[in-house]
């Protein structure tokens, strides 16, 4: 995942696009994804950081997978035939 651009990867509310419009010599225009600078960027973004990364552990610029689910996974029995 790029962070670096993840704003501009965050869709808008089609209602809350008429508030991100930009006048220049070529028109109006409005932003269709979320631009920096706005109020609730910031807390738009944790948001969705939150929800993407739920059950994981974030350090030192690593997403780790929570240790309960991985033990989990490393306990599970292989299949013994092909219905299981």
């Amino acid at each position: 995942m790029d962070l670096t651009s993840i704003f501009h990867q965050m869709s808008m509310h089609p209602d809350h696009m008429l508030y991100t419009v930009i006048a220049t010599e070529f028109g109006l225009f409005e932003y269709k994804r979320l631009p920096f600078g706005l109020k609730n960027a910031s807390a738009s973004f944790q948001r969705l950081m939150s929800t993407v990364l739920a059950g994981h552990t974030v350090r030192e610029g690593q997403v780790l997978p929570d240790p309960k689910n991985l033990d989990s996974i490393k306990n599970t029995m292989p299949p013994r035939t092909k219905k299981q």
